[in-house]
């Protein structure tokens, strides 16, 4: 068998070392998606291509017939793995494994083995012949059955390829959708080449399918140099790219930006297609700013502060460089991740942090079982303990023995049912002295409702209620050091009034009686009010008609408004429930509240007391006095309810009866106030708890 050289064969020859020079590279790319099956692919396009080429310089029929068969060990292969490359390429790498591929290959088997036993059945070729004239060989023949069907395997396998990259290209941009024409660009070359040769456009006896893959082999080698084509971003790397919230831009090695993702697109409001190419610095001026001390091959991280849209955003900015193998960088990554909202949280936590060491109060953090986490600087103060003597140790080491087992089981029971407490406790300092602090203890929850941490609140109120205490002892003594007199000279006066009740009012003596009685009643007002402050004064509730018991506080001053001509009315809505109520303290409160609107009303007024259900509260009454009195003026309505305030009007009383009246009613869980025009009268109102109805059997 001899063979001759042929100008024809010289660019298949070129074709040949352009796909051995993509095998070297694919053999460096091989670990990355579609290395391996690169490889097979390019070998066996050199398989077919030298194999034709040495079709073309041989001088006998069996030379011809015998490299026919070793270009089929090349042709019948090149399209599976066109596709199994597709595949790899757009991500699809579960597919390739060997019982998925297995069945890809059965017919480029049957058509290897029908190629090389073809003079048994003729299935592929029949009636070869070769025509030497111009110096290479023509080799002509007529197709057999199975040369059709495996060319339609062929465009079957081809069309699925596209297929996969067209797909592909449509969510690719910048530089992948380049990578992807160029694969669409190598694959359409040879298959449109091929589908001429079949439709008999061509030369007959000339094969121009392998100078196709000539051309194809000079595209893809030009887009591994030009489109970095299996070496920056392969497309299931980009599609991972293209979903992350960070942004991301690829740099080249000379400095110029190569892709971005649509995270990075909206941050630097830039289309692919007016960024890439360009230098990154012009489209991201902090670039320089970032890598002006750094070596191409070193990782960077720092933090950025870019002015966008108005605002200081806070970024970390990540730079990595990209390898083709070790120690050649082909170019670097910037993934730039915003932290304006935890420098922001930061920010807040330092203030906290800082607002809780400056705090007055003491303030310590527990865990779940009440071991100390935290304490801050007040807490020392107030306990004496440091608070490393403190960490790690619980609040029981605070104990004093002023409370018993039911107290601390009723706050832990509170606590742990994810309630607010507050209450004092008597606890033990350090060196031993006790004091009283008022505590709040609120639990802390995780993401998922289980209480994890408590934060306990504490304020030192030792002094304050040994004030309290002082106070309380020096009003009684006061009150009983002046009634017991008080009570002789009343006394006294009461034997020296005539006995038929005929003495004179404006008589010294009548004064006198007048004047103690009086003072006797301040003194009494005095230690209500004050008992009502401390909770001293027992509160008897129990289920009251409100309706009667409002009849017969009315009934107590009516003689006073009938001396004045006064209209006294009262208007009880229907089915008006029950209150719970002391019997006493509530007959007080509308005693003095009518009292006093007849006192301040004008003869011939009226005044008008009405109950009914609350609107805007379920479970509540409201009771209200309007009067048809001067009013009261703006600045005194703030402080109408509190002690021994008064206003300029004539008959104004002690300024307690109000006070008493206000405690009375929050003794009861209610509200009260008072809404006054100046010169129209004035309207109280407050609100009582009702009774709740009786359990159903």
């Amino acid at each position: 068998m001899t063979w001759h050289f042929t100008p024809f064969a010289a660019p298949l020859f070129v074709g040949a070392a352009l796909m051995l020079g993509i095998v070297l590279l694919a053999l460096r790319r091989r670990p990355a998606r579609g290395g391996v099956s690169l490889i097979l692919l390019s070998l066996a396009v050199t398989v077919y291509v030298l194999a034709y080429s040495a079709e073309l310089g041989s001088t006998t029929l069996a030379g011809v017939q015998l490299w026919l068969k070793v270009e089929y060990l090349g042709v019948a292969n090149i399209p599976g793995l066109v596709l199994v490359v597709a595949l790899a390429y757009t991500g699809r790498e579960r597919m390739l494994t060997p019982l998925r591929l297995g069945p890809l290959f059965v017919v480029p088997a049957i058509t290897c083995l029908l190629a090389w036993t073809n003079p048994d059945h003729e299935l592929i070729w029949r009636g070869i012949s070769i025509d030497r004239t111009g110096g290479f060989t023509w080799t002509r023949f007529q197709s057999g059955p199975w040369y059709w069907a495996h060319n339609a395997y062929i465009y079957l396998l081809v069309v699925a390829a596209w297929a996969l990259l067209f797909q592909a290209r449509s969510h690719a941009s910048g530089l992948i959708r380049r990578q992807m024409n160029v694969l669409l660009v190598g694959t359409t070359i040879p298959a449109v080449v091929h589908l001429f040769y079949l439709a008999g456009l061509f030369i007959p006896g000339v094969d121009p399918n392998p100078y196709a893959l000539v051309l194809a082999a000079a595209i893809f080698a030009w887009g591994m140099l030009d489109s970095r084509l299996w070496d920056i971003i392969p497309v299931a790397q980009a599609t991972v790219l293209e979903s992350l919230r960070e942004a991301v831009l690829v740099v080249d090695a000379r400095g110029r930006l190569a892709d971005l993702n649509p995270a990075a697109q909206a941050l630097l409001s830039l289309t692919p297609a007016l960024g890439i190419g360009r230098p990154v610095a012009e489209v991201f001026p902090a670039w320089n700013h970032i890598v002006s001390h750094h070596a191409l091959g070193e990782t960077v991280r720092e933090e950025l502060v870019l002015a966008l849209d108005g605002q200081q955003r806070h970024f970390e900015a990540s730079v990595a460089p990209l390898r083709e193998r070790p120690g050649r960088v082909e170019g670097r990554l910037l993934l730039l991740r915003e932290i304006t909202d935890r420098k922001q949280a930061d920010q807040r936590l330092r203030l906290q942090a800082v607002a809780l060491e400056a705090a007055a109060n003491g303030i310590l953090i527990t865990d779940r079982e009440g071991k100390i986490q935290w304490v801050n600087p007040a807490f020392t103060r107030m306990t004496g303990y440091p608070a490393d003597e403190v960490l790690g140790s619980t609040t029981g080491l605070l104990k004093s023995g002023a409370h018993d087992v039911v107290f601390y089981r009723d706050l832990w029971n509170t606590i742990l049912a994810g309630q607010v407490w507050r209450g004092e406790v008597t606890n033990r300092r350090k060196d031993g002295s006790l004091y009283t602090e008022e505590q709040t203890i609120a639990p802390v929850s995780s993401p998922a409702g289980e209480i994890t941490h408590f934060i306990a609140v504490k304020q030192d109120v030792t002094e304050r209620k040994q004030v309290e205490s002082l106070r309380e002892t020096l009003i009684h003594t006061m009150i009983h050091d002046l009634r017991s007199p008080l009570t002789v000279v009343s006394g006294a006066l009461d034997l020296l009034a005539p006995e038929d009740g005929t003495a004179d009012p404006e008589s010294p003596l009548e004064l006198a009686r007048r004047s103690t009685q009086r003072v006797l009643d301040l003194l009494t007002a005095i230690l209500e009010v004050h008992g009502l402050e401390s909770g001293k004064m027992p509160v008897e509730r129990g289920p009251l008609d409100l309706a009667s018991l409002i009849g017969e506080a009315l009934g107590l001053v009516r003689p006073l408004a009938d001396a004045k001509h006064q209209r006294l009315t009262s208007t009880m809505a229907d089915a008006l429930p029950p209150v719970q109520a002391d019997r006493g303290l509530l007959l007080r409160v509308i005693q003095n509240l009518a009292g006093n609107a007849i006192k301040f009303t004008p003869p011939g007024g009226s005044i008008r007391v009405s109950a009914a259900g609350d609107r805007a509260v379920k479970g509540m009454v409201t009771v209200s006095i309007e009067d048809d009195g001067p009013g009261i003026a703006p600045d005194l309505l703030p402080r109408l309810f509190r002690e021994f305030v008064t206003g300029s009007l004539k008959g104004r009383g002690s300024g307690l009866g109000l006070a008493f009246c206000r405690l009375a009613v929050e003794a009861h869980g209610g509200r009260i106030r008072a809404e006054s025009v100046p010169g129209q009268g004035a309207t109280f109102t407050f609100t009582l708890p009702v009774e709740p109805p009786p359990a159903q059997g």
